[in-house]
């Protein structure tokens, strides 16, 4: 059991014990309300200001339902106890991620058709068309596209953008991109190229 568990179990305990219990806090035996509470306790041992930034960043009806529990913590007299902040990120960097839905209900990694037709257009290319339609684009945007390869190309035009310009391109590669940003990206390459 983790130390978050201990303090859910101990704040449970507390919260059953008083009549004035609100049930978002009361144990109930699907654990149906575990998520809201652990939300709860991780919010309330954070500082100040980053739990202020976090609430400010939700739905208005989930900050509601957290800043009750919240209030109801501080009620019951439990004190922040940031060791489990240091708890729950350190579970989260070892955690596997479930990957993101895309528009179209796919994981956000998947690409959608469209993105697939332009992934398969931008294959296509010969060394001189990728130049031709990447060499004046911005670095960021060179980088989505070689970042979406691997391509028979990307070779030829590392060569010819340079050894200075590749370093700019290659520190922006693993930048995180949005699926969206990225599908767009290679839409509008590949549309321009057919023209």
């Amino acid at each position: 059991m983790s130390a978050v568990d201990d303090r859910l179990a101990s704040a449970s305990a507390s919260a059953n014990a008083g009549a004035e219990a609100p049930a978002d806090f009361v144990l109930d035996a699907e654990g149906g309300s575990a998520s809201w509470r652990r939300a709860a306790l991780l919010l309330h041992s954070m500082t100040g200001v980053d739990r202020d930034w976090m609430l400010s960043r939700l739905p208005v009806a989930h900050r509601r339902r957290l800043q009750s529990l919240l209030d109801e913590l501080k009620r019951l007299g439990f004190e922040a106890d940031p060791s489990l902040v240091r708890e729950a990120i350190a579970a989260s960097r070892s955690a596997p991620t479930p990957p993101a839905m895309n528009a179209s209900g796919a994981p956000s990694g998947a690409p959608t058709q469209a993105a697939s037709a332009a992934h398969e257009q931008l294959r296509r290319w010969r060394a001189d068309t990728a130049i031709d339609q990447l060499a004046d684009e911005p670095d960021r945007l060179v980088a989505i596209v070689l970042a979406a390869g691997p391509w028979t190309w990307a070779a030829s035009l590392e060569r010819h953008l340079g050894v200075e310009r590749m370093r700019r391109i290659d520190a922006w590669r693993d930048a995180p991109t949005p699926v969206a940003l990225r599908e767009a990206v290679l839409s509008a390459a590949s549309a321009r190229s057919v023209r």
